[in-house]
């Protein structure tokens, strides 16, 4: 197919995987050759014998990412904003991962389960049919067929990790309200001392672009011969967030705020609500925060970058009444305290 330009050519194939993604297409998400529909992977809703045997290989292979990571801290972060809202790059300039905080991350999951699904052969028609620009559907445009496999996946892990008290980032949108909330009360449950929930708002344009652009970035890579690809998103994913023309701000920052405004998140010791809000002409961050229920202000600061503070720009704060945090290993046993823990961050501009 021949087509305009560069730009005409990246919706042409924007517009061929979105077709794909549809209900009855092959690349849906709810679909037969879904993982999760796969005889060989789950029979009555259960895990398959062989395929818990491969999670126990990939939960291996997850946790040795971080082999020091803290422990006894029970702090957590928690995510929001739309899809292409900017969620990963705010999460490494707040530098917690440095410091020790295990990553829970979906899309690291689907990257293993997408190598599984390509070393085993299967759907090879796919990886070989062709697009509008003339290459075939990459393996990370696959994501879909394991997305729903990747969310139960995530779920056992961060059980695991939070069983182990490890200070942790949990990757999300928080587009549907009660994940929010059975996520901030089991970490109640948990014993977690202080929540920090991070929302990134962007403009839907905006969202939209910087969504397509990674994942158009992506496949020129794997063209080049580097990388599996990039993920699509497809517009709907994105548009079922802006359910309101008028209002500039997604239902990821409402569902923060009712999160933040919670029963639940009043038993917590601390919780943080920063939102970083680019979506006026001047990007601003806002920081509220709660100690044992009570609410100590809202503090605002105007930044020349759409980007969040470094870590080195925020306040920190060491919890009260707790020993130091002890990195642990990925058997599970923890190892010697190091000369200089890092503590758990307040998350206050």
């Amino acid at each position: 197919m021949m087509v305009g330009g560069a730009d005409d050519l990246r919706e042409h194939v924007a517009a061929e995987l979105t077709e794909l993604l549809a209900y009855d297409g092959p690349l849906s998400p709810s679909g037969a050759r879904s993982t999760v529909m796969a005889p060989q992977n789950f029979r009555r809703g259960a895990v398959t014998p062989a395929r818990r045997e491969l999670w126990r290989e990939l939960r291996g292979r997850y946790l040795a990412r971080q082999p020091n990571v803290v422990m006894e801290g029970r702090a957590a972060l928690l995510t929001a904003g739309v899809p292409g809202a900017g969620k990963s790059r705010a999460v490494e300039r707040l530098g917690v991962v440095d410091e020790g905080w295990r990553r829970l991350d979906a899309d690291v999951v689907k990257d293993y389960l997408i190598e599984d699904l390509v070393a085993a052969g299967r759907h090879e028609d796919l990886l070989g049919e062709l697009l509008a620009d003339g290459y075939p559907i990459m393996p990370a445009e696959l994501a879909t067929l394991v997305h729903e496999e990747s969310v139960v996946f995530l779920d056992q892990l961060r059980v695991h990790c939070l069983s182990r008290g490890e200070n942790v980032v949990i990757e999300g949108t928080l587009s549907w309200p009660p994940a929010g909330e059975r996520l901030l009360g089991e970490l109640v449950r948990r014993g977690y001392r202080e929540v920090s929930i991070v929302d990134v708002e962007v403009a839907a344009g905006v969202a939209h672009e910087q969504a397509r652009n990674r994942w158009w970035r992506g496949r020129e890579d794997r063209i080049a011969g580097h990388g599996p690809g990039g993920r699509f998103v497809p517009a709907e994913a994105i548009d079922r967030a802006f359910p309101d023309p008028v209002d500039r701000y997604s239902v990821c920052a409402a569902n923060a705020r009712a999160l933040f405004d919670s029963a639940t998140a009043r038993a917590l010791p601390v919780i943080t609500l920063t939102v970083y809000d680019s979506t006026g002409p001047v990007p601003v961050s806002t920081t509220q925060q709660r100690h044992a229920g009570h609410l100590r202000g809202t503090e605002r600061a105007v930044s020349d970058s759409d980007a969040p503070p470094s870590a080195a720009q925020l306040a920190r704060r060491s919890f009260p009444n707790s020993a130091p945090p002890r990195p642990s290993s990925p058997s599970g046993q923890q190892s010697p305290s190091p000369r200089r823990p890092p503590s758990p961050p307040s998350m206050s501009l």
